[in-house]
C-alpha cells in the first residue's frame, strides 16, 4: 500500500510593520513567521525573494505571501503603509512692542500638547510655545511633531512703536495785570495723550498755568506709553518788571536755562549799561567754538547751542568790566 499525502499547508505570514515618518518617509514590513529553510516571500504577486525584509514602501495597501520548498503557497497577509500625518501651520497671539516696552513676543496657541515642539526663523525647536525679546521684524513660526513632521510656516511681523511728534503750543505771556503765564497744548489731542512739564507727573488736562518766567519742556505720552521729544516754551518777565530793571545804574545779571539743555539754552540778560555784551563758548579742551557781541540795554533774551553736539560747554559772558561764567551740558 502506497500512501499518497497531501502537501503541508503553508500558514499566512505574520509581519512586523515600521510606518513612514515625515523623517523617515517610506515604511517596512518584516515577515516574522513563518521562517526558516526553504521559505521565500512574495510582496503583491511579485518574485518570491529568501530576505523576510520588505523595505523602502510608499504609502498603500501591500499583500505578503509565503511559500515552502515543496511550493506550497500561503493565503495573503494585507499590510497598509500609511502616510506620515501632516502638521498643520501654527496659530499664535502676538504682544506688539510699545515705547515703555520696546520688544515684542509671540506666543503659539494652536497646535499644542506632547510632542509637539515650536522653531523661530528655521532654529532649534523648543518645547516652550514663548518667543520674547523681539526686536521689529518678520518671523517664521513652525511646529514638529514626535514623528519629526514638520509644519508649513506661519508669519509673523513685528512692528516699531509708532513715534510720536513733539506737541505744538499756544503761550500766554504775564502782563502787569497778570503777572504769571501759561502754557496750553494744541497739538496732538484726543483720548489717550497725556501731558507733562518739565518730566512731572503726566495730565490730561492741555494746560499749565500759574508759570512764573523761566524756560519749560512740555512732551507728551499716548496710550502706548510713548513719549514725545521735548518742546521747549520761554516765559518771560512782564513790562513793568523790565522798567524796573532800567532804575539799577550798576545791573548784570546773567542767566543760563535751561541746563541740561536738548535743542538750545537761553542766555537771560539784565544790564543797565549799553555797552557791547560778548559771549564766548568754549568746549571741555578750551577750543574756542563760538564768539557772539550784542549791542543790548535793560534786558534780552538769546537762545544759542542749536548747532553744537552733545557735549559741556564753557560760557563766558561780558560786558564792559562785568564778566559772567557758566558751564552747560548739552543731551
Amino acid at each position: 500500500v502506497v500512501v499518497i499525502a497531501s502537501p503541508a499547508a503553508v500558514s499566512a505570514p505574520t509581519v512586523s510593520v515600521t510606518q513612514p515618518t515625515c523623517s523617515t518617509p517610506k515604511g517596512t514590513i518584516t515577515v516574522t513567521s513563518p521562517i526558516g529553510s526553504g521559505f521565500t516571500y512574495s510582496l503583491n504577486n511579485g518574485t518570491y525573494q529568501s530576505a523576510t525584509v520588505f523595505c523602502n514602501l510608499s504609502a498603500g495597501s501591500y499583500s505578503v505571501t509565503a511559500k515552502n520548498s515543496s511550493g506550497c503557497v500561503s493565503t495573503a497577509t494585507v499590510v497598509v503603509i500609511a502616510s506620515p500625518a501632516a502638521v498643520s501651520a501654527p496659530t499664535v497671539s502676538v504682544t506688539q512692542p510699545t515705547s515703555s516696552n520696546p520688544k515684542g513676543s509671540i506666543t503659539v496657541t494652536s497646535p499644542l500638547g506632547s510632542g509637539y515642539t515650536y522653531s523661530l526663523n528655521n532654529g532649534t525647536y523648543q518645547s516652550s510655545t514663548i518667543f520674547s525679546n523681539l526686536c521689529a521684524g518678520s518671523y517664521n513660526i513652525t511646529v514638529k511633531n514626535s514623528s519629526g513632521c514638520v509644519s508649513s510656516a506661519t508669519v509673523v511681523v513685528i512692528t516699531t512703536p509708532a513715534a510720536i511728534s513733539a506737541p505744538t503750543v499756544s503761550v500766554t505771556q504775564p502782563t502787569s495785570s497778570n503777572p504769571k503765564g501759561s502754557i496750553t497744548v494744541t497739538s496732538p489731542l484726543g483720548s489717550g495723550y497725556t501731558y507733562s512739564l518739565n518730566n512731572g507727573t503726566y495730565q490730561s488736562s492741555t494746560i499749565f498755568s500759574n508759570l512764573c518766567a523761566g524756560s519749560y519742556n512740555i512732551t507728551v505720552k499716548n496710550s502706548s506709553g510713548c513719549v514725545s521729544n521735548p518742546l521747549t516754551v520761554t516765559i518771560v518777565r512782564s513790562a513793568s518788571k523790565l522798567e524796573s530793571l532800567s532804575i539799577n545804574k550798576n545791573l548784570f545779571k546773567v542767566n543760563c536755562y535751561p541746563n541740561p539743555f536738548y535743542d538750545i539754552f537761553n542766555l537771560n540778560v539784565e544790564t543797565s549799561s549799553s555797552d557791547v555784551l560778548t559771549v564766548k563758548v568754549y568746549d571741555l579742551l578750551g577750543k574756542l567754538l563760538d564768539n557772539r557781541t550784542y549791542k543790548i540795554m535793560n534786558i534780552e533774551t538769546i537762545q544759542i547751542g542749536d548747532n553744537y553736539p552733545s557735549g559741556i560747554y564753557s560760557i563766558t559772558v561780558s560786558q564792559g568790566e562785568n564778566v559772567k561764567f557758566f558751564k552747560m551740558v548739552k543731551y
